[in-house]
């Protein structure tokens, strides 16, 4: 139980903090406007000066998410449902990914000049094809956290964490597989996956300092009363 606690105290706030650094990697993240084309697409929001400010934010926020779902479900946040525990293991994981394909974001800048060129450029077909796997994974696994882990949020937020989960996902998937730029709108939907992980986050901790103010009053309490 003492277990339990600790994991809830420092996961609750790290996966609130996930869920403000998923919005500012969002908020921060160049857009694509003007553009018909996904070439055309990837080449305005390579040029934008926001973009290694936006993918470093995203890459220590995926991190930070990953060990926070970790520590939550090490401390029973997911248990008596498989769903949750499926969707918890495909967040990690899916996270990591993500946050390795941010790292590649990162260095594809340096590929700039000849993408805009339309040379083939190795590190920018990395991240289609890491984006059209991670984010699909992403979506999925954090839907079925926000659905299925008992009361993680009231349940508008939580339908609303989901919605916002699944269209990231088909984001991913319409942009980077099958180069559908506008498509890009669907990626808005973080910002409703970050307010449910804010949510939850804040009642994880709360929920935590609750039981572990009860208990060492309760276990006082057992105590008065045998040696009385």
């Amino acid at each position: 139980m003492d277990g339990e606690i600790r994991t809830g105290r420092i996961g609750g706030p790290l996966l609130a903090a996930g869920g403000v650094g998923f919005f500012l990697a969002g908020a921060l993240h160049p857009q694509p406007i003007g553009a018909t084309t996904f070439h055309d697409a990837m080449v305005t929001m390579l040029s934008n000066p926001r973009w290694p400010a936006a993918h470093w934010t995203a890459l220590v926020t995926g991190v930070v998410m990953a060990w926070a779902v970790w520590l939550l479900v090490d401390g029973g946040w997911v248990r008596g449902s498989i769903a949750a525990l499926a969707g918890a293991r495909l967040a990690i994981l899916a996270t990591l990914f993500m946050s390795v394909q941010w790292a590649v974001e990162i260095a594809a800048r340096g590929g700039l000049d000849a993408y805009a060129q339309g040379q083939v450029v190795p590190m920018a077909m990395l991240v289609e094809a890491m984006q059209g796997v991670g984010w699909p994974a992403l979506g999925v696994g954090f839907a079925l956290l926000a659905l299925c882990v008992p009361a993680s949020a009231p349940r508008w937020v939580a339908i609303l964490g989901a919605v916002g989960a699944v269209a990231i996902g088909l984001g991913g998937l319409l942009t980077e597989a099958f180069h559908i730029p506008q498509a890009g709108v669907l990626f808005l939907g973080g910002h409703l996956l970050a307010l449910w992980m804010v949510w939850a986050g804040v009642r994880a901790t709360r929920a935590r300092s609750t039981i572990g103010a009860v208990i060492p009053r309760a276990a006082t309490e057992v105590e008065v009363g045998i040696s009385s």
